[in-house]
């Protein structure tokens, strides 16, 4: 009969969510952990802390419990029991459990809130026994009951024993083995108590020992279906002691064993199951010298022990002669990480001790992906000095169903697959399941009440599955949001991209699906950093196939562009500046946002030029040069007929004239406008020009006239000489009263009376080479 009880309890782990009865455990039970010489870890922390109040001094024989919120109640040390005051309970002087791995557990009363029962194993003087606390003495601090004290059930048995639910949810087994047998006791632990008559069950061999205590583990899996036993038989004429493995399966309704097979593994000293009880890690020490320590995971979804042997994969060694730490006893934790005690070569002098657990951190992953370090954490971290805070040989025993974590799996589906399968992890103890698959609009087919169901989603997307799993006792509610794959993959890692110049650019496909990654530089994670421009290509595995996608990714550098040196123009002259910048927006000192300036003035001219990155300005100064003179040529010349006229300039110039010709003079033989470029030396060049015209001038070497009218009409504003050549004349002007108004030496046909009143003047004119004088009167009409 199911039995749905109203009180539960929600908690949260590894992304689902579990709606546990009142009946049953939370897993917070095991939370607190008390072991060695003042060891401990506080699991209501993630990660766990180091705990500096305990009163544990010895080997082995620990164990604790917690309430369900993880609040310490009471805790085991070899020979007493501790309340959480960490004082001797004061019948807490019990009998001893062994030296080494899991001696001890504690057992809550089924139905009997508040009542507990302390089971101990060791083979001399006590044998199995056990002792009753009641947490209502004392005020709630707890003690152990006088008369229920040292309850001996069986003698001679090995001093390890382990403990799981049964399959009701409610009860517990408590397993412990003969002393130098096969046969192993199954005790049964109920609302009416401790039943005395054990379900007996004898499994492989004899077991032999050459003493009482042996240095083995004996575990349960978490889900209670699978034993471990650390087991040795005789093996040569001086009886060296070689260690096996033996595998049970446990049947948790009715309490027997079936023989599983060996694991010819020799000396393991610490056994431990997965959390999802699918693998079994060994950790062998050395017991004769020369002999590493070695950490093995097996596969116990093999079908025989032969193949779960030879496919076991190897998680860590220490070679004999590295020295190190001996890998010790190993206990799951609440956070679903297995914990190792480390022991030095120097085992028995506590002051050099090993103060640090190594850790398995993903024991449900296959092989050294397991990630198991060896110094994972810090036992000791107040440096408690001389003799150090250690885990000794063993951590504390629990009941390992305190670790059970059902959990719902979607086996991988992929376009086109019709339906899409599910089942329970750890589903041994459940005895039905009620499903609901998120997906109303299937109808009647949205539940099932099978424990492997397909179901049919008519398109991918998100839908959040559920699952009411029920025992004899009371129920549990799973759920977990799940992708039903759509489309197939592609553009993963997005469109190409450009960034920034010393960004870094993380590339994330986020493939759910994904069961491995593989980057240009054959690295395997789930994500890439980028920091240099290029093609960049993940390869992602999925049950699927292979998908391969790629993504460029460029950086943005600052903008870079130089305007050039200062510079000096001639007169006149102006530059174009244009950098060629790509991908930038421009800012000129004008305000400008044009790609180019024309620059015609002097000044400071500058350039900023902007990208999303960042932005970058340069200058430069223009200066200009004088302008040149101008008539460089000379006046326009008016010639008598059938006289040559050479055209020349002063100075220091290069000369290229109309025609071409570069020479520093030009002979005009008939009238027009001639012209030159004139070079300077700083390269400055001026263009001048000068109209040459004739007339008829009767047989005389010049005209001279007698009137010139000054007004500035460009009609006879200046005395002109008709047939005078440049540089061949003198001038003097006088006016009426003798007095020298004008002289020239090289007369050019620009004199304009300046600064001259009208009326009438006098001038003298003497050509420089025939020495030939010429005189005469002019009026100046104004």
């Amino acid at each position: 009969m199911k039995v749905k009880l109203l009180t539960s309890i929600l908690f949260l782990f590894a992304g689902f969510c579990f709606k546990v009865t009142a009946q049953n455990p939370t897993g917070k039970e095991a939370n607190i952990w008390y072991f060695g010489y003042k060891a401990g870890l506080d699991f209501n922390y993630i990660p766990p802390r180091a705990l500096l109040d305990s009163k544990s001094d010895g080997w082995g024989n620990f164990a604790s419990i917690c309430d369900g919120n993880g609040n310490l109640l009471f805790y085991a040390s070899p020979d007493s029991i501790l309340d959480r005051n960490h004082q001797r309970m004061p019948n807490g002087a019990v009998a001893s459990g062994g030296l080494t791995t899991n001696s001890a557990v504690i057992v809550p009363w089924p139905s009997n809130p508040g009542k507990y029962f302390h089971f101990s194993a060791f083979a001399v003087p006590m044998g199995f026994s056990f002792s009753v606390v009641d947490m209502s003495l004392r005020n709630g601090l707890g003690d152990v009951v006088p008369t229920q004290k040292n309850i001996l059930i069986q003698n001679h048995v090995y001093d390890k024993i382990t403990g799981v639910q049964h399959q009701n949810r409610r009860d517990i087994w408590v397993i412990a083995r003969k002393t130098l047998s096969n046969i192993y006791h199954a005790y049964l632990v109920s609302p009416t108590g401790v039943n005395s008559t054990p379900i007996i069950s004898q499994i492989g061999p004899n077991h032999y020992q050459s003493h009482i205590t042996p240095l083995g583990a004996f575990k349960a899996a978490p889900d209670g279906r699978t034993l471990a036993d650390e087991v040795c038989s005789p093996f040569s004429t001086n009886q060296l002691k070689f260690y096996h493995i033996q595998l049970i399966d446990f049947n948790s309704s009715t309490g027997a064993m079936i023989d599983k097979g060996i694991l010819p593994d020799s000396t393991a000293f610490g056994l431990e199951f997965s959390p999802n009880g699918s693998l079994l890690y060994a950790g062998s020490r050395p017991l004769m010298p020369g002999n590493g320590d070695y950490l093995w995971q097996y596969n116990l979804s093999l079908p025989t022990t032969a193949a779960m042997y030879t496919n076991r994969s190897l998680i860590a060694h220490r070679p004999a002669n590295v020295t190190g730490p001996h890998y010790g006893h190993m206990q799951v934790g609440p956070d679903g990480k297995i914990y190792m005690s480390m022991q030095t070569n120097n085992d028995f002098n506590p002051p050099w001790r090993q103060y640090y657990l190594g850790v398995i951190n993903k024991p449900n992953e296959p092989g050294v992906r397991a990630s198991f370090v060896p110094l994972g954490i810090n036992v000791n971290p107040d440096n408690l000095q001389p003799r150090p805070r250690h885990p000794g040989f063993a951590l504390p025993t629990f009941i390992q169903s305190y670790f059970f974590k059902p959990s719902i799996y979607l086996h991988q589906s992929c376009l086109g697959d019709t339906a899409y399968h599910f089942s329970i992890n750890n589903s041994g103890p459940l005895d039905s399941l009620r499903w609901d698959f998120g997906d109303p609009a299937s109808g009647k087919h949205n539940t099932s009440s099978q424990f492997s169901p397909w179901h049919s989603y008519a398109t991918g997307g998100t839908y959040n599955v559920q699952v009411i799993a029920y025992f004899q006792f009371g129920s549990d509610t799973l759920q977990q949001s799940i992708t039903i794959p759509g489309p197939p993959l592609r553009n993963v890692l997005g469109k190409d991209t450009t960034l920034c110049a010393g960004s870094v650019y993380t590339l994330s496909p986020n493939v759910p699906q994904a069961l491995s990654y593989k980057w240009p530089d054959n690295s395997t994670d789930s994500v890439f950093q980028v920091r240099q421009p290029g093609t960049y290509w993940v390869e992602i595995v999925t049950e699927c196939g292979p998908y391969r996608d790629s993504v460029q990714v460029d950086f943005l550098n600052p903008p870079s562009f130089s305007l050039g040196s200062d510079l000096t123009l001639c007169a006149g002259e102006s530059i174009t500046l244009k950098p060629q910048i790509k991908d930038a927006a421009y800012l000129w000192q004008d305000g400008s946002t044009k790609d180019k300036l024309v620059v015609d003035m002097p000044g400071t001219y500058w350039l900023q030029a902007s990208n999303r990155c960042s932005s970058t300005r340069d200058s430069l100064v223009v200066t200009f040069r004088e302008p040149l003179p101008a008539n460089l040529l000379g006046p326009d010349t008016i010639l008598c007929e059938g006289v040559s006229y050479t055209i020349s300039a002063s100075g220091n110039y290069t000369l290229q004239w109309q025609d071409g010709s570069t020479s520093q003079s030009f002979t005009a033989t008939q009238a027009g406008t001639y012209f030159a470029d004139l070079t300077n030396p700083e390269n400055c060049t001026v263009r001048d020009s000068i109209t040459v015209s004739y007339r008829n001038c009767f047989g005389k070497e010049y005209l001279i006239p007698n009137i010139i009218t000054p007004n500035s009409d460009g009609r006879n504003d200046s005395f002109v000489i008709w047939g005078a050549k440049p540089g061949t004349l003198e001038l003097s002007i006088y006016n009426r009263w003798g007095i020298l108004v004008y002289q020239s030496d090289d007369y050019r046909n620009n004199w304009q009376a300046e600064n001259a009143s009208a009326g009438i003047y006098y001038y003298l004119l003497q050509n420089k080479q025939t020495r030939k004088t010429y005189k005469g009167w002019l009026e100046v009409v104004r």
